[in-house]
């Protein structure tokens, strides 16, 4: 059986708390002051789609990519407006349905971002190799899958 301090839920937490506390570091080392980590996984899924063409994204495929509820999703969506850093807007199709859309001005910090996504896997990967890399990966997608599965059969 696994001691307390090492089960999962709490070396999963710890991780975490401090990847967070890194991040924000970070990008307040690189001048980044108004974006915070959340603000930025928002962001990071805003990035994944080409700003020129693609259609909006519901606010519901960003609570689901980010794992953020709903209410922090509405004030990190809320000052990453304020800030000028995207636009929302109702579907033409369902008013029900909140579409978000980069407005351009956070081009700049997609390349910083990604700048310290590489720092943070350099760092945790350190002493790893590729395949350990590889497998360690593959574990935490099948145990993400796996959580996701539980919070979605659990949730209204």
């Amino acid at each position: 059986m696994e001691d307390s301090a090492e089960k999962f839920g709490v070396t999963l937490a710890r991780s975490h708390l401090i990847s967070t506390r890194v991040i924000s570091r970070l990008l307040r080392e690189a001048g980044i002051k108004e974006i915070s980590p959340e603000q930025a996984r928002i962001l990071n899924v805003l990035w994944r789609v080409d700003i020129s063409g693609t259609p909006p994204i519901p606010i519901g495929i960003l609570v689901r990519e980010t794992q953020l509820s709903k209410p922090t999703m509405t004030i990190m969506l809320n000052r990453l407006e304020k800030s000028g850093y995207i636009t929302r807007f109702p579907s033409e199709t369902d008013r029900r349905v909140v579409l978000i859309k980069r407005t351009g001005k956070d081009k700049f910090l997609e390349k910083v971002y990604a700048d310290i996504a590489d720092l943070m896997s350099e760092t945790a990967y350190r002493g790893f190799t590729p395949d350990e890399i590889r497998r360690f990966r593959d574990c935490l997608r099948r145990i993400l899958n796996n959580l996701m599965q539980c919070y979605d059969k659990h949730t209204p």
